[in-house]
């Protein structure tokens, strides 16, 4: 597997791409200050999201999905479905969440809001075309105790051939973060270093084998190395040389061939 990664700027990049060369864009972009890092303070954030995101449709094909990170901290997921509903003629599929256990807490006495547990995640669709939905790929295997529940409240109703089929996949992503004790962050320091079962999920019920992934904000590369790793066509921007070099480390730690481009913008695919 092999990915190519652009350390500039992902509005240049996508501006050389061709239109329509994607089927998925799946983004992670800054949060606008929720994170304690340089990147997350953006200046005009709806500027700046406008111009990211008009690429980012340009270079889906009609029918391809958009997935964009946000925080439930702002209002950002909101204001920008709205962008992109009125002004880059894109359609609303579905809001998702991921959850997870870990992190947030703080001691009880103090809190004066609840403990963040989640993130955003808007599904974005281009019209005009044919979608990808691989739900197949998605469905959930029952643990024996979901099982025994199952058949004991669904008499009757449930069978065992029922529940081998599997739970569809839900809009409730329940994927544990990258936590401090992660053996991906052996690689080197990321503030929102997404989970690699949370990213491969994504790209298998997004995409195809064989399908360009456009990543805009590759960061510690999750995304980019899962699509890779899953035989797509994985294009990814970052302008951030550090973290550039913390994913590259990863994709050599899991076998995925990354072709680093420093000077210039992608060529459609």
């Amino acid at each position: 597997p092999c990915a190519t990664l652009h350390v500039e700027d992902c509005v240049k990049v996508m501006k050389g791409m061709d239109a329509g060369a994607c089927a998925l864009v799946l983004a992670d972009p800054p949060y606008e200050g929720v994170v304690s890092a340089e990147w997350d303070r953006v200046h005009d954030y709806l500027a700046f999201s406008r111009a990211w995101l008009a690429e980012a449709v340009r270079a889906l094909r009609p029918g391809g999905a958009l997935l964009v990170y946000g925080s439930p901290e702002r209002s950002w997921v909101a204001r920008l479905t709205v962008l992109l509903e009125d002004e880059l003629g894109m359609k609303l599929v579905q809001n998702l969440s991921w959850v997870y256990n870990q992190g947030g807490g703080s001691r009880v006495s103090s809190m004066r809001k609840y403990a963040v547990q989640h993130e955003l995640l808007l599904w974005m669709e281009k019209p005009g075309g044919a979608r990808t939905y691989n739900a197949e790929t998605g469905v959930e295997h029952y643990t024996d105790d979901d099982r025994a529940v199952a058949l004991a409240k669904g008499v009757g109703r449930v069978s065992h051939a029922s529940l081998d089929r599997g739970r569809p996949p839900r809009s409730f992503l329940d994927f544990a973060r990258e936590n401090s004790r992660s053996k991906e962050r052996q690689h080197g320091a990321h503030p929102s270093m997404k989970p690699l079962p949370l990213c491969a999920h994504l790209i298998r019920l997004h995409s195809n084998p064989g399908d360009t992934v456009l990543v805009p904000f590759v960061g510690s590369g999750s995304e980019l190395l899962s699509a890779a790793a899953l035989g797509r066509v994985a294009i990814g921007a970052e302008i951030n040389a550090e973290y550039a070099a913390i994913a590259r480390r990863r994709c050599d730690a899991h076998g995925v061939r990354l072709q680093v481009d420093d000077a210039g913008p992608a060529n459609g695919a």
